[in-house]
């Protein structure tokens, strides 16, 4: 592999490194606060349903996207792996990590022929001639998940997408529980009511308000850097695709990747 490719593969590897961090703890965020928002909507309206309390965000579903970012995380540690030319050991690891978080994903699952691919990428030496076939392998094994890689961002990206941006997923669920919430606060302060109901209402309008922060915050930050590393993905595979008498732009990618890692590592820094 020559220089650049290898610059390719590793920046795409450290862009991709935080994103599991990030997707747990801000999943589990928007569970709490889903909770919360809900046993104050059932204090305020006794007619309020109760039985779904986390609205959608129920600890199964949570897994399942943890899961997918785990999986985009642990696929940059093994690009990393394989062009720093770890030690087997580390290579074996970097390569079992992926197949487990590949395996958890739902209906995410490892064929045999991309088995077949990692397990000849592994076995590479050292040399002109072995390094020629390494990437040959690296390129094989990229094209073999460059789909499923997308199928992951297009997930979480659905996921962090409101309403109006044409979203269905945990993003769009938090966004509903704030209405509701939001709702029932006005007919309380619109109407007579007690001292108590209406201290409620109050605190109840303070959490809507900072969850909409919240929300708007959260939701641009991750769905901007899933959207970059997706169009990384791609630009990926052509770095690999193209030889070193044809590379003229490496150093504009080696950039926009360096500040797509930037962009991602801030996801998991407090908000």
């Amino acid at each position: 592999m020559t220089q650049s490719q290898k610059t390719a593969v590793g920046n795409f590897a450290s862009a991709s490194k935080h994103i599991g961090e990030f997707v747990s703890k801000e999943f589990a965020e928007l569970r709490k606060d889903t909770i919360e928002m809900n046993v104050q909507r059932i204090q305020l309206n006794s007619k309020a349903e109760y039985k779904d309390i986390d609205s959608g965000l129920d600890p199964e579903d949570v897994k399942a996207r943890v899961s997918a970012a785990n999986a985009l995380s642990e696929y940059g540690r093994l690009l990393l792996a394989l062009v720093e030319h770890s030690e087997a050991k580390e290579l074996k690891q970097a390569a079992s990590s992926f197949q487990d978080s590949m395996q958890t994903v739902p209906n995410m699952k490892i064929t045999q022929e991309q088995l077949d691919i990692m397990d000849k990428v592994l076995r590479m030496g050292g040399g002109y001639i072995v390094e020629l076939i390494r990437l040959k392998y690296v390129k094989r094994f990229v094209s073999s998940y460059q789909k499923q890689i997308d199928k992951l961002c297009d997930l979480l990206i659905n996921d962090f997408s409101t309403a109006s941006e044409g979203g269905t997923g945990f993003i769009c669920d938090y966004e509903n529980t704030i209405g509701l919430l939001e709702n029932t606060v006005r007919r309380i302060l619109r109407k007579p009511s007690s001292f108590e109901e209406r201290k409620l209402a109050v605190i109840a309008y303070q959490n809507v308000v900072d969850n909409k922060a919240y929300l708007k915050l959260v939701a641009a930050k991750a769905k901007s850097s899933i959207l970059a590393i997706k169009e990384k993905n791609s630009k990926l595979m052509a770095a690999l695709n193209r030889d070193k008498q044809k590379i003229k732009d490496i150093k504009t990618i080696s950039l926009t990747i360096k500040e797509l890692g930037d962009a991602v590592r801030a996801l998991s820094s407090d908000n």
